[in-house]
């Protein structure tokens, strides 16, 4: 018997990465959180704003104009509100639900296509200066002479609270009757059954035209020389130093931890969980109301002359594949004359910072390995799994409908995406690779180039 020596059949695999993306990589930080100015096609003086998704925001003010944004605040367009009445304050608890006040007891109804004055006159001869709607049907509104206008299975009806001041703002912890009303020389007064209304001793006597109450237990009101007053569920306090002495006159806090108040003189308070600070913005105009979204991440103040301020988690124009290296070495094997399967990970991240919050989709085609003239069969490479992770610039984490294992070809084709409103800014993403090898295969190098592509919507 003649023994020979033994060889080994390696197989050795090496993809080259090629990534494509819709904006040019520059290497810049991106700008994030941030304010910048946009477009109201009314040019009327607005006074208030809301904002139930990050997407889709409304702003309301003289002589009955409303406009709206359905992209984040990237463009805007008037509504017809059919009313001449000068507009306060607007609450929407959806996209297609929403309650404008003002001048002359009005009230002003969107049912999602269109905007309708309200027939009810509760409180005759005064003006309604803000609205808070904490549930669907319910809303809350306050009054130039210290009357609360309540909306409870369709039909609106006005009773006193505990004073007869002017009541400017008017708040409600979501899906709760507990609210609070706040007005001149510092009046605050609340409600925890929806029904009847108490003082509450504010601890100011500055005029207060601002309130946002992110729960039961955590509310802000602003006002008159910048202040700043808290409420933690048993009492209000005065903030002790205060970003700005310019007056304040909305105030937005959709959680306990964010909040943004608008100024006279153009700028914005912002408070993140810590203090807070003053931002300055691209106008000096008065801005008279301030809304953020549900999730913060976007938003608008609005004012003077049309003044209109938009709120954006990222501020760029780029959807960009970042940290992608060059080549993917997957582990060579043995051949052994039966099949296999080589596994690896290819990691990269997607950073969009571009406007419209439309979500994107990232997209692979391969070539066919090859060695030569030989070749590893067309579908043997599959993206088996996707899993994601916050990158420093993340907004928002992506909601994905792309379902794996997927087979890859020369044809692009789906492995994650992120529908819109979502995946905003970076994420970190790390797919799981898997490649069929026959045992039919030959020894020897094989190469194959894919190429990664980032595309607007999902």
């Amino acid at each position: 018997m003649v023994s020979r020596p033994y060889t080994r059949r390696l197989l050795t695999l090496v993809v080259a990465l090629v990534a494509l993306s819709a904006g040019l990589f520059t290497g810049a930080a991106p700008a994030q959180a941030s304010w910048a100015a946009a477009t109201d096609p009314s040019g009327q003086i607005m006074y208030g704003d809301s904002c139930p998704t990050l997407l889709r925001c409304f702003a309301v003010g003289g002589a009955g104009a409303i406009v709206t944004t359905a992209n984040g605040g990237t463009t805007w367009t008037s509504m017809t509100s059919n009313t001449t009445q000068h507009l306060y304050g607007i609450s929407c608890t959806s996209t297609t639900a929403c309650y404008a006040v003002g001048a002359a007891d009005t009230i002003d109804v969107y049912n999602g296509s269109t905007w309708a004055v309200s027939t009810s006159n509760p409180n005759p001869g005064a003006t309604l200066e803000a609205i808070s709607c904490p549930s669907a049907g319910t809303c809350f509104a306050s009054s130039s002479n210290g009357q609360i206008v309540k909306l409870a299975s369709g039909l609106w009806t006005a009773s006193a609270s505990s004073t007869t001041q002017t009541l400017n703002a008017i708040s409600c912890a979501p899906s709760t009757t507990t609210c609070f009303a706040s007005g001149n020389v510092g009046t605050i007064t609340t409600t925890t059954n929806g029904l009847t209304w108490a003082a509450s001793t504010s601890n100011t006597t500055k005029i207060l035209y601002g309130l946002s109450c992110a729960t039961t237990t955590f509310c802000v009101a602003v006002g008159g020389n910048g202040v700043i007053d808290t409420w933690n569920g048993s009492t209000w306090t005065v903030l002790g130093t205060l970003p700005t002495t310019s007056q304040l006159n909305s105030v937005s806090c959709p959680s306990t931890t964010q909040c943004a108040a608008s100024a006279n003189n153009g700028s914005i308070d912002e408070f993140h969980g810590g203090t807070w600070s003053n931002t300055t913005t691209g106008t000096t105009l008065i801005l008279n109301g301030i809304a953020l979204s549900p999730d913060g991440l976007g938003g608008v103040a609005s004012g003077n002359n049309g003044t209109l301020q938009v709120y954006r988690c990222t501020l760029g124009t780029s959807l960009e594949i970042d940290n992608l290296a060059t080549t993917l070495a997957l582990p060579s094997t043995t051949l052994t004359g039966a099949n296999q399967t080589v596994t690896g990970s290819l990691g990269l991240t997607v950073d969009d910072q571009s406007s419209g919050y439309a979500g994107w989709n990232l997209q692979l085609a391969a070539t066919q390995f090859t060695n030569g003239s030989r070749t590893l069969p067309a579908n043997a490479a599959s993206i088996t799994s996707v899993s994601q992770a916050a990158a420093a610039d993340n907004c928002n984490l992506p909601t994905n409908a792309v379902a794996a294992p997927v087979t890859l070809s020369t044809t692009a084709a789906k492995i994650y995406d992120a529908a819109a409103a979502t995946g905003i800014g970076g994420t970190n993403l790390t797919a799981g690779v898997s490649l069929a090898v026959p045992g039919n295969a030959y020894v020897g190098s094989y190469a194959s180039t894919w190429t990664l592509t980032a595309a607007t919507g999902p």
